[in-house]
């Protein structure tokens, strides 16, 4: 995977300028890759990879549900998590996420995409009299893990774990996006996604953006980004002033990315990685 890996002097797809890069066990089977460009995708960038062996015994990957309105690093704190990034999309002011602005979103930012839990439904994606599937990925179940589409209002009752989001980004390991009733595809951001590689790895990564020194992505630009970075398949997962990604012992508090509005966010769920016995 390392020879894969975007930033690797012998796998260089594109100038980027002048560039620091970093790379950290955070444990076994758990790397931290983070690189600050000067020129990826039309301007400077500042990307950060978790990359998690599942093939591993000792790892597992769960979505954890915040209490209320949570920050991700509060969310990963008290569950123990090694590490992670923010999760789905959720209501946030108003409800922009299923087109429905004129609704008024209440204050402890509920969930507004599929997010399960030991078999249990605690959010879904908008509902059903939203036009668009989006993109879920599942965490226990048949096949599992899964990136697939979810159709909204429903549950994945083959998964007994799952968090959604999207849209979609590649599939087959090719590039494979659609909106999802998504406006801002074609926007600059920060951004979180989640991909799976043939191999048996997992890789979170967030975009920070918003910034002179870190302009984020557009949705097509995170695609390409995370095909080569050597996913299978792949999806978005909530960005923006979200974006975050936690470190246990790193950054700030572990935060180790910049989060758009200077501080954290909170959030509705997160995706994290955890030590087992």
């Amino acid at each position: 995977m390392i020879s894969r890996w975007l930033f690797s002097l012998s796998f260089c797809f594109v100038c980027f300028g002048q560039n620091t890069e970093s790379s950290k066990s955070v444990t076994a089977g758990v790397v931290w890759r983070s690189q600050h460009a000067t020129s990826l995708y039309g301007g400077p960038q500042s990307v950060h990879v978790l990359e998690i062996d599942l093939k591993n015994p000792k790892l597992e990957v769960h979505a954890v549900q915040g209490e209320d309105c949570e920050t991700t690093s509060s969310i990963a704190r008290r569950s123990s998590a090694i590490a992670g990034v923010n999760g789905g999309f959720f209501c946030l002011g108003t409800n922009s996420v299923c087109n429905r602005r004129d609704e008024v979103c209440p204050d402890d930012c509920p969930g507004l995409g599929l997010l399960k839990r030991k078999g249990t439904l605690l959010s879904r994606n908008c509902d059903k009299q939203f036009s668009f599937a989006r993109a879920a990925l599942g965490l226990e179940g048949p096949g599992a893990p899964l990136i697939a589409s979810n159709a909204p209002g429903s549950d994945w009752p083959e998964m007994t774990e799952a968090i959604g989001g999207g849209p979609n980004l590649v599939r087959n390991g090719i590039v494979e996006y659609t909106e999802e009733g998504f406006p801002w595809v074609t926007i600059r951001a920060p951004r979180t996604a989640v991909g799976l590689t043939a191999d048996g790895k997992m890789l979170l990564v967030t975009v920070d953006g918003r910034r002179d020194s870190a302009l984020g992505m557009t949705i097509p630009q995170l695609a390409d980004l995370m095909r080569r970075l050597g996913c299978e398949s792949a999806m978005n997962l909530d960005g923006g002033g979200s974006t975050t990604m936690y470190v246990r012992g790193s950054g700030s508090a572990g935060v180790v990315n910049q989060p758009s509005g200077g501080t954290e966010r909170k959030v509705s769920d997160g995706l994290f990685v955890f030590a087992v016995d």
